[in-house]
């Protein structure tokens, strides 16, 4: 996954949830997120963190893979807002929207293995 307006990878290792169960299940049970990792869950608007182990960067796309609202470094056991125009949601280890410089208005490339 790239970010097409700065010219910076993501992530390289990208995760699909793309079903109800797939995204129902998300990170759950793991107990970290690498930096070169991150899950896209499709036809999603909003996400939640609960029982998860450590916190998440969350960007949220719209139709057109265009970063429309970031949450930076996402704490367990919270609930993200409603993102009305996302269609998409990417889960990231936090840090790294910071490190990217990743922000509103920029476009993502996704590319799945």
């Amino acid at each position: 996954m790239v970010n097409r307006s700065k010219n910076i990878t993501l992530a390289d290792k990208v995760t699909l949830a793309n079903t109800f169960g797939t995204r129902l299940k998300g990170l759950l049970g793991r107990k970290s997120l690498e930096e070169r990792e991150s899950l896209i869950l499709t036809n999603s608007s909003s996400i939640h963190t609960l029982f998860m182990h450590f916190p998440l960067d969350i960007i949220f796309l719209d139709k057109k893979q265009r970063v429309i609202r970031i949450i930076k470094e996402m704490k367990p056991f919270r609930f993200s807002p409603f993102v009305f125009k996302a269609k998409m949601i990417v889960e990231l280890a936090a840090g790294k929207i910071e490190k990217t410089k990743t922000e509103v208005g920029d476009s993502l490339d996704i590319l799945l293995d």
